[in-house]
């Protein structure tokens, strides 16, 4: 009682703190837009409209999907709110139909670090078409709340169990701070899910946990068995509300063993509290699985997450379990809805503070590495509570192992239920560092918890809101700079014109272009886009998307509004060297996904191919495409140099050649110099070849410095052609104007800018 009465004011503000941050996430976070978020709904709303658990079997198809397997206790114990204020029922079977009509098909970006491309699953506002039946959000944000209760609980366990371990209310205070202030579990507290609940059961065991080998050497009998018992109730509690609790039964029987051999009548000791809490878990958690065995002969709800969807045709290997990695960490910290994640900088902060707490381990080990002993592990207090809380994280490390290679779109939130062990753990290194200079003890302490403050406060929030906003709305005068003519769809929308940062494209990257548009008249058509690169009719790369990326869909266009869309596209398929690629952008109805919007110039002229602009795949070095071996003294300043040529095949008069020819780029020219091929002769010169290099697939424009870029010429000989002496020569020119560009060979000024290859004799 001591401790409770002590407890001063800061908790409180901590509290307030994450009440506010919860309330302020509800507020940014669309509605259904949670991690799972309909399917939990839709179990809490099945509970309240027919009040027994869903049936397995029907998993598939049955309101609540998946879940069908998940304990009830979370999703009862929130169906209450709505029933105690009598709100309005939607039939719980009717609620996956519903959204489908209101769903985003591309939600799913192919850029990870893109903010605000297609994060929503659900399109949001007004109109018959958008996420916007009153009965299903006013139901949803009431059980929203049942979050925030479960995560004010979660930080007051959070901070018992730290000063259980500190026994210092500055540090429990850190220890609590670090634990509320991880940006994730700010999210799992502001949607719908029981995440957050198994997250404060498992907190509440672990601290009940470390508090009993804690106080085990004073235990009398009496004490012992009340602990017992509390422990056997969280325990039964949490895995009524998400079964991934029961991997925290190891770190609670290894507490009631620690307890127990501080006595000397250990193993009765042992033997009684493990029945009393066996008991526990008999009486509370027996029915659930019994129901599961005998009716489905799935004791644990595991089945209805394996379907042919969500889980891998074979476990993941080691080098597949290891490419998941990153995903776990990155959603552990801070992950958001379907696919929001938050600046790398702040992953990078967070990563700092790991390695930070990991330095005063280190530190603290070095200083005392003479007096480190195993046997501190279960002798001293401290020692067994640290055995504890190992055990719990390992366990729960094991689970998320096992789920992820066997089940897909695995997160780190699945951690949370020992979420206090990673607090405590961050907490007790940066004490241990703190205390190597007591002075700077509440500096740190007010800018760790400060820095996580501001991350899951102000970032966060900032970031969230930035996900699912509408484009910005531009002014004529405030449009970018943009290349390309205008296209008309349907007389409804412009595409006002382009911005292609890069022109270059390769295998397995991601290509970035801005489309600017401005809306003509109002449509009641459901508009996508898709956006295609594409050579002699196959598809390197694509993307289709909602106007707006996802957040402005059609039914909201007014007449003037302006907005540009950066669209990334993946570039998914193996793409040749030296390569020019046209860019194709359609209209397309999102409802039946027919390209049925009709291009057209601004003044009506349909267009077949709403052609916008071109990129190439670079050429690299291509040096080893052809076998030009002939040394040459050609150079074009300031453009390219021709290193080598091979001319395949006599010089006959009525017969053909091939040349071919090696280029070093040396410069980039922005202009579409043509190439020619001459063959000068006897009193005249006769053209054989003429036009883009290598037949037009990689123009002038397209070469960039340091390339070799390969070419290739069939040259025909004329029938006709006198005997004599007969030269080669090559060049290029401005097809417009003519104009040649300067020839050196071997560094002096070629006669009428023709560089001279080869001479040869024809008989």
């Amino acid at each position: 009682m001591a401790r409770w009465r002590s407890i001063d004011w800061r908790l409180g503000l901590l509290l307030l703190l994450v009440l506010l941050g919860t309330a302020v996430q509800q507020n940014v976070l669309p509605l259904m837009e949670g991690a799972d978020e309909p399917l939990h709904y839709t179990y809490a709303e099945y509970l309240r409209q027919v009040n027994h658990l869903p049936d397995r079997a029907t998993f598939m198809t049955n309101p609540t999907r998946q879940e069908s397997g998940q304990p009830p206790l979370a999703y009862w114990l929130a169906s209450l709110l709505p029933r105690a204020l009598g709100l309005d029922t939607f039939p719980a079977e009717e609620v996956h139909p519903y959204l489908e009509t209101v769903k985003n098909r591309w939600f799913t970006p192919p850029d990870l670090w893109n903010r605000f491309d297609n994060l929503n699953v659900y399109l949001h506002g007004e109109g018959t078409h958008t996420l916007n039946n009153p009965t299903v959000l006013a139901v949803l944000r009431v059980l929203r709340w049942s979050s925030l209760g479960w995560a004010l609980l979660a930080v007051v366990g959070a901070y018992l169990a730290a000063w259980e371990l500190f026994e210092s209310r500055r540090w429990a205070l850190v220890a609590a701070a670090v634990f509320a202030f991880i940006p994730t579990f700010l999210h799992i507290s502001s949607s719908f899910t029981n995440d957050i609940g198994a997250t404060a059961l498992g907190t509440l065991i672990l601290w009940r946990a470390v508090r009993f080998v804690r106080t085990g050497g004073s235990h009398r009998v009496g004490a012992s068995i009340r602990d017992a018992l509390w422990l056997g109730l969280l325990l039964g509690v949490g895995i009524l509300i998400k079964v991934s609790v029961a991997l925290l039964a190891p770190a609670v029987g290894l507490a009631l063993l620690l307890e127990a051999i501080q006595h000397p009548n250990a193993l009765r000791r042992l033997v009684t509290h493990s029945l009393l809490l066996g008991g526990c878990l008999l009486v509370m958690v027996g029915p659930w699985i019994a129901f599961g065995w005998l009716t489905f002969n799935d004791p644990f709800g595991f089945q209805t997450h394996v379907n042919d969807l969500s889980t891998h045709t074979t476990p993941l290997g080691l080098l597949g379990f290891a490419a998941l990695l990153p995903e776990v960490y990155l959603s552990y910290l801070g992950k958001y809805g379907a696919s929001v994640y938050l600046r790398p900088e702040t992953y990078t902060a967070l990563a700092g503070l790991l390695l930070l707490a990991g330095s005063g381990y280190a530190i603290a080990g070095w200083a005392h590495r003479r007096d480190l002993r195993l046997s501190w592990l279960w002798r001293s207090p401290h020692g067994r509570q640290s055995l504890v809380l190992g055990t719990a994280a390992l366990a729960m490390l094991l689970g998320l192992a096992r789920w992820l290679q066997t089940i897909r779109f695995i997160t780190g939130r699945l951690l949370y239920p020992a979420h206090i062990c990673t607090a405590l753990l961050i907490a007790g290194g940066l004490y241990l560092l703190a205390r190597r200079a007591p002075r700077a003890g509440w500096v740190a302490r007010v800018l760790i918890v400060g820095l996580l403050a501001g991350i899951s406060l102000i970032g966060t929030p900032l970031a969230v809101r930035g996900a699912y906003r509408a484009p910005t709305l531009l002014a004529q005068d405030e449009l970018p700079d943009l290349a390309g003519a205008p296209l008309d769809f349907d007389g409804t929308i412009r595409l006002l014109g382009y911005q292609l940062p890069e022109t270059r494209i390769a295998p397995g990257e991601l290509h970035a272009i801005t489309l600017c548009w401005e809306v003509l008249q109002p449509t009641e058509r459901h508009a996508g886009f898709a956006i295609k690169i594409v050579h002699d009719g196959e598809i390197v790369g694509s993307r289709t998307s909602l106007l707006g990326m996802g957040h402005y869909p059609s039914f909201w266009w007014q007449p003037g509004d302006r907005w540009c869309d950066r669209v990334v596209i993946p570039i998914e398929k193996t793409i040749a060297p030296a390569q020019v690629y046209d860019v194709l952008v359609h209209l397309l109805d999102a409802e039946t996904q027919a390209f049925d919007w009709q291009a057209a110039t601004p003044d009506g002229t349909p267009v077949e191919l709403p052609f916008i602009t071109q990129v190439i795949s670079p050429a690299g070095d291509m040096t080893g495409a052809f076998s030009a071996e002939v040394p040459a003294a050609i150079r074009f300043p300031g453009f390219a140099s021709l290193e080598a040529y091979a001319l395949r095949g006599d010089p006959v008069a009525g017969e053909e050649v091939t040349l071919d020819l090696v280029w070093r780029v040396e410069g980039q020219t922005a202009d579409d110099w043509q190439q020619f091929v001459h063959l000068l002769g006897p009193g005249e010169t006769v053209s054989l070849a003429g036009g883009a290099p290598r037949g037009g697939n990689y123009p002038a424009w397209a070469w960039a410095v340091g390339e070799r870029v390969a070419d290739s010429w069939v040259l025909h000989l004329p029938e006709d052609l006198p005997p004599g002496e007969y030269a080669l020569g090559l060049g290029f020119f401005l097809p417009d104007s003519g104009a040649r560009m300067p020839a050196l060979v071997e560094e002096a000024p070629a006669t009428d800018n023709v560089a001279i290859l080869t001479r040869f004799t024809l008989d």
